[in-house]
């Protein structure tokens, strides 16, 4: 299936949304990039993939459920760890669509390591500045169900070689060798780890999941890219995102930056911590989106 092209009334924002992982695969607002585009029908670093029933990595692909061990595929064989979910190569189904929006569907029905029945959606549509995105889980299980959902957009500053983050985040999550939890949380101030005035994108940390974040007084959580003379782009996210993964892939030129919002932390399937258990029947909503200025 070819991808879905959304294009505003005026034409001054246009996007390409993969069926593939339900992935932004490009967007742009008056010709200036937003997101880094892809090639190819898998998401390649799972870029602008959609992260569901759990975002980022579950160590050794193992967890308790009720005191029994669930195993997971294992995805990341580098880390040993089953990695974003298991929908990033999964094809979704298409569902409502307009000129500048399309609903996409996808169902777990209890596969290996997560023995519940899962409906998931997730609407796109354009805005004046950008892209929002609506998301919905419903526990079709007939019992509690724990979710998380997280997506993983690269975002650009059109064609800036060196941006600068901005991430209000006042403490990390210390990950291990493995990028995994180690159950610290530290204070960001004062360290190479503190984005929350801005840093240039070669003095930012490669790798890093925060938490304790700064928000608007609705509960929205903004982070951003920026460079002089190419704007800046701006990730949101509403309060149910609870942490942000950043990831910058140094291998491609420019670099690649990905600012992850989470709805859970790394490992949440053995913390427990950002879960949420969904009673049978029940649904949970989740809103995020990408602008610029």
């Amino acid at each position: 299936m070819p991808d879905i092209e959304l294009v505003s009334a005026d034409g001054s924002v246009r996007a390409s949304i993969n069926p593939v992982a339900a992935s932004i695969r490009t967007l742009a607002v008056r010709g200036r990039a937003l997101v880094e585009p892809y090639e190819g029908d898998q998401p390649p670093g799972a870029a602008g993939a959609v992260l569901v029933p759990w975002p980022n990595r579950v160590r050794d692909g193992r967890w308790l459920l009720d005191g029994a061990v669930q195993q997971l595929a294992i995805t990341d064989p580098a880390t040993h760890s089953a990695n974003h979910g298991l929908l990033t190569t999964t094809r979704y189904r298409v569902g409502e669509r307009t000129a500048d929006s399309v609903v996409l569907h996808a169902r777990l029905d209890s596969p290996p390591g997560y023995p519940f029945t899962l409906a998931t959606s997730v609407r796109y549509r354009l805005r004046p500045a950008g892209i929002d995105a609506r998301h919905v889980l419903v526990n079709e299980s007939s019992r509690s169900a724990p979710v998380a959902l997280g997506v993983h957009p690269y975002l650009r500053a059109g064609e800036a070689q060196q941006p600068t983050i901005r991430l209000p985040a006042r403490e990390r999550h210390v990950l291990d060798e493995r990028h995994l939890p180690s159950g610290e949380r530290r204070p960001v101030a004062g360290t190479p780890f503190d984005l929350r005035a801005g840093v240039p994108e070669r003095d930012a940390p490669w790798h890093a999941s925060f938490t304790a974040l700064d928000r608007d007084p609705d509960g929205t959580v903004r982070a951003d890219v920026s460079a002089p003379g190419h704007g800046r782009t701006a990730l949101w996210a509403d309060a149910s995102f609870t942490a942000l993964q950043l990831y910058i892939d140094r291998d491609r030129r420019p670099p690649a930056i990905a600012i992850e919002p989470m709805t859970a932390p790394p490992d949440a399937l053995n913390s427990g911590e950002g879960l949420r258990q969904l009673e049978p029947g029940e649904r949970a909503e989740f809103r995020w989106g990408i602008d610029s200025d």
